[in-house]
């Protein structure tokens, strides 16, 4: 019908558009906050661009819906200003009838979004915290900032007070890594090395101090020049912990069921449910803001500022609370049934009400 194709062309493009501004937004915010280590301290472009390639699935998965909410009231707005709705109503076509085109276009929405994050996401996730990896192991003394305490790599702070280039001045290191010692570095100066698997750091004239753990001794030795590891993993051997997000659904499914790991069992039971019902945004904030405002009993020549505020505002509290409730989850596991409960709660008020009028 003439009608459905003109409300999804209205639909796409803002759609669309929203959805790369938001991406562009989000995007430029991280991109400037690393400007600095590509333009001044050597990180490579090409690593940064996979970078921030890989993140591209993980905002996807979030923007989405809000995409989705925002192209709704742009589009309503317009029929509305431009009085289409109006007529629509007057030609005798129920609220239902209005939305379907929406709908329909918030359905496929809905299932791309599924598809990345069941399939695309975890894998781009998982590469993205390999890249983080990388860039600790081949760049975490390129991201010194002095006269502060670096602790990127986990257990390992490093504090100097003056850098210049690969140079280095006034030099405090607290190695925690191992479980059988901790180690305090201090040296006057030294400079940056880069391996093929890490980077050193080549120490002058300070001292090495370290405490065993088992024993309780403390050995003391003073150096004129001494070379520290920066390597990632610690020298238990250890490997960094797997974030839920680098599973696919059906890996977090066997991962809550098998009883390893229970510190983030918590996390990885929010994080599950919340993939299952954060993509169905799209779905229920259309036909929230449709139930507001197409449905809206008011008709008149002016535009009903009242209805979109409310509509807004109503979406607005219930994405918020999707994220508050996926947060207590982590901490009290039966909160995640809320989650479900912002869906059945607007679907069931949205749905009674388009087709009441």
């Amino acid at each position: 019908m003439m009608l459905d194709r003109y409300i999804l062309r209205h639909t796409i493009w803002p759609f669309c558009v929203v959805t790369l501004l938001l991406s562009a937004m989000i995007w430029m915010a991280q991109a400037f906050r690393i400007l600095d280590l590509v333009v001044n301290r050597g990180i490579a472009m090409s690593d940064f661009a996979m970078v921030a390639v890989l993140l591209l699935p993980f905002l996807a998965f979030l923007l989405l819906p809000i995409a989705s909410l925002i192209a709704v009231l742009y589009v309503l707005y317009r029929m509305y200003s431009d009085k289409e709705l109006i007529v629509c109503k007057a030609l005798g076509m129920s609220s239902w009838r209005i939305t379907l085109p929406m709908l329909r276009m918030m359905i496929v929405v809905t299932i791309i979004s599924y598809l990345n994050a069941v399939v695309v996401m975890p894998y781009s996730y998982k590469k993205f915290k390999d890249m983080q990896d990388y860039f600790r192991n081949n760049y975490a003394a390129l991201l010194l900032q002095e006269g502060s305490f670096n602790s990127q790599i986990p257990g390992l702070t490093v504090y100097v007070s003056q850098q210049s280039g690969n140079e280095v001045h006034g030099i405090f290191v607290y190695d925690h890594r191992s479980d059988k010692k901790q180690t305090v570095i201090t040296a006057a100066s030294g400079r940056i090395v880069k391996t093929a698997g890490s980077a050193l750091l080549e120490l002058e004239d300070g001292t090495h101090q370290e405490k065993s753990l088992t024993t309780g001794g403390l050995s003391i030795l003073k150096f004129s020049r001494y070379t520290f590891g920066l390597q990632l993993v610690a020298p238990n051997g250890s490997t960094r912990a797997i974030d839920p997000n680098e599973l696919d659904l059906w890996a977090l499914w066997r991962h809550l069921h098998s009883g390893s790991d229970p510190i983030s069992l918590p996390k990885s039971w929010a994080n599950f449910h919340q993939r299952l019902t954060w993509p169905l945004y799209a779905i229920t904030l259309a036909l929230l803001v449709a139930a507001f405002i197409v449905a809206s009993p008011e008709y008149s020549r002016r535009l009903p500022l009242r209805q979109y505020m409310m509509a807004a505002g109503a979406s607005a509290l219930i994405l918020i609370s999707a994220i508050v409730w996926a947060n207590l989850g982590v901490r009290h596991g039966y909160i995640v049934v809320m989650l479900y409960f912002n869906h059945i709660l607007a679907l069931t008020w949205s749905i009674r009400r388009l087709k009441a009028l």
